[in-house]
């Protein structure tokens, strides 16, 4: 990310982290995380399982848990620059 800022590209080029490492707050630029719900996914996962171990037959099963997004300037990008002509 250092790197991108001193080139001047880091508006350019949006960097995303999966699920937060700690201390990431220390990090200049601030990197913008996806953080998902690990406890949600582990009861999730665990649930399926007891109910496999249960003698359920499942079917493809099709989760969405939820995730949030935590912006902290590293995957914006300015949208192209509109010029109008003047007359």
């Amino acid at each position: 990310m250092q790197a991108l800022h001193r080139a001047g590209l880091q508006n350019t080029i949006a960097l995303v982290g999966f699920d937060d490492i700690p201390m990431v707050d220390l990090i200049t630029p601030g990197l913008t995380a996806i953080i998902q719900d690990v406890a949600g996914l582990g009861k999730t996962a665990a649930e399926i399982l007891f109910n496999r171990i249960d003698g359920e037959q499942l079917d493809t099963q099709h989760r969405v848990l939820d995730v949030e997004l935590v912006v902290r300037g590293s995957g914006e990008i300015q949208g192209p620059i509109r010029r109008t002509q003047s007359k």
